[in-house]
């Protein structure tokens, strides 16, 4: 029978699995809270300036969260990869 885990390191892949699910995770949400936000304060903007206010507002946030939820998946496929 096949070992499903041969390198011996159950706990490394335990976490790998759980770091790179709340990546992906932070990454979705961070993704809907950002739609959300701009759903909700366009429909009331009268100007461009509200509009280019609103964007700026909501994605540079959107995009560091984005960024942190990369870098846990990345940790947590490292953690299931390493050797």
């Amino acid at each position: 029978m096949t070992d499903p885990n041969p390198d011996g390191r159950p706990v490394a892949h335990f976490f790998g699995f759980i770091l790179m699910a709340a990546g992906v995770l932070w990454i979705a949400f961070c993704g809907l809270c950002a739609f959300q936000f701009i759903g909700n304060f366009f429909p009331g903007s009268k100007t461009a300036g509200d509009m280019l206010f609103a964007i700026f507002v909501t994605f540079a946030p959107a995009a560091l969260g984005a960024a942190v939820g990369y870098a846990l998946f990345a940790a947590g496929r490292n953690l299931w990869r390493a050797k």
